[in-house]
């Protein structure tokens, strides 16, 4: 409904603005009128009294094409005979028996020169066609007397301005169809574009509820954590926001076991997972954030910890999960990374070790939170998704599509996991223009200096 009021109300402006700057670009028109008087001549009878078809009949005549060609021919114009008839007008004046004729030009002097030729005219086409007409009372026609009496009442001088174009009518008649084209417009986008760009869209496509919302930050790259934020900064509201909704999640196990994936890349998937983690740690409880995606991995570098030993590391045997477990600068939040990147992810990540392995971290935690790649251009989102208690979609306001998302979601029906929820990611502030977001899926974050210094591995 927003995207409607605003393209009606973009038209009706754009629309308004146009139409009146063309206005100057046109043509001035003048107009100018001679009123003639008509009335039976004295002595007529009342069979020769003037009715009102008697009166449309002359109103016609006065702005018929015979008064045009003798207006045409008494001027020497250059215009066509056809023009002239275009630019004359002949009416009755309301409650009277006075015509007027109203002649256009281009020229104030030729509108005059016009409308009282075609007075003229007019008398002369009548005494062509029989009628016994006089301009005065006391001229006689030689017929015995005339029938009608024609008197010039007014004529008027060369207009001063212009009757057209009349700039006010342009511009509300360019704003009534300005208003039309944007709300047409409006209408035909929401049809044929396909991308998420609100809370409900993403509602309608998932039919999941929408579990939170995070708008577009133009720090996010230099400051990805909301740990490095005030505590009231809209991101870290949003990332309580969404801790809020996970924890009044309705799901069978009592374990919190929850896959946080996208579409595609560059959603802003481990951002938003590592920010919630870092507000659930906030509240209270114990976390554990699992890098799941083996292919792209970002969370040694985002959170400045050690990339030798993780999940891969741990799952072959390598090393102890305790050794594995990276304790973070924040109290009651453990990251255990991807390690060593594997030949294999997807075959390494349906394994019965990695099974156990979330079992384990299930009862030590009171939520684990696992970062898994995007749904679509591979398979080991939908493994981790069906070990855990359920899936959390994060979709990119303005980019990602509604058949993305349909079928991201028919990826995970095809494994039988649950889809929880579905997060808002990179929407522009209300009003804001074209943004970008830069931080995204294979966006490996410059690691922080110190070298070593200041990591800390859970031993």
């Amino acid at each position: 409904m927003t995207r409607f009021w605003r393209g009606l109300l973009t038209g009706l402006v754009l629309g308004a603005l146009a139409a009146f700057g063309l206005s100057f670009a046109a043509t001035p028109r003048y107009e100018a009128h001679a009123d003639l008087l008509l009335a039976p001549a004295p002595g007529a009878s009342a069979a020769d009294a003037l009715d009102d078809r008697v009166l449309e009949s002359y109103a016609i005549l006065l702005g018929g094409r015979r008064v045009a060609a003798a207006v045409h021919d008494a001027t020497g114009t250059s215009a066509s005979v056809s023009a002239v008839d275009r630019a004359l007008e002949g009416e009755v004046v309301r409650d009277s028996t006075v015509l007027r004729v109203t002649a256009s030009a281009d020229s104030p002097a030729v509108a005059a020169e016009r409308s009282a030729a075609a007075a003229d005219a007019f008398v002369a086409v009548l005494t062509e066609s029989g009628a016994a007409v006089t301009r005065a009372p006391e001229e006689d026609t030689g017929t015995g007397g005339p029938d009608l009496v024609v008197s010039v009442a007014e004529e008027s001088p060369p207009p001063a301005t212009s009757s057209s174009p009349d700039r006010v009518r342009w511009a509300l008649l360019g704003a009534l169809l300005g208003a039309l084209l944007g709300v047409v417009s409006t209408l035909l986008r929401q049809i044929t574009d396909r991308r998420i760009r609100s809370t409900e869209d993403l509602e309608d496509a998932t039919s999941a509820p929408v579990l939170g919302a995070f708008g577009y930050d133009r720090t996010t790259p230099r400051t990805p954590l909301v740990s490095d934020l005030d505590s009231h900064h809209p991101r870290f509201e949003a990332a309580r926001i969404l801790r809020t909704n996970l924890q009044f999640l309705d799901v069978d196990s009592s374990d919190r076991v929850f896959t946080f994936t996208s579409c595609t890349p560059s959603e802003g998937k481990t951002t938003v997972t590592a920010n919630v983690a870092v507000a659930i740690a906030r509240s209270g409880q114990s976390v554990v954030l699992v890098e799941g995606d083996l292919r792209r991995p970002t969370l040694a570098a985002t959170f400045d910890l050690a990339e030798g030993v993780g999940l891969t590391t741990t799952l072959i045997g390598q090393v102890e999960l305790d050794e594995a477990i990276q304790s973070s600068s924040i109290d009651g939040l453990d990251v255990l990374t991807s390690g060593a990147i594997p030949p294999n992810p997807a075959e390494l990540l349906q394994t019965n070790a990695m099974a156990d392995l979330l079992t384990t971290l299930s009862r030590r935690y009171d939520v684990v939170l696992i970062d898994a790649p995007p749904l679509l251009p591979v398979t080991d989102a939908t493994l981790l998704a069906a070990r855990s208690d359920g899936a959390v979609l994060v979709v990119r306001h303005g980019r990602t599509t509604r058949e993305q998302v349909r079928n991201a979601i028919d990826r995970l029906d095809g494994v039988g996991a649950h889809l929880l929820g579905a997060v808002l990611t990179m929407s522009p502030a209300r009003g804001g223009s074209r943004y970008e977001y830069g931080y995204g899926y294979g966006t490996r974050p410059a690691a922080r200096t110190g070298g070593e210094e200041g990591r800390r591995v859970k031993r």
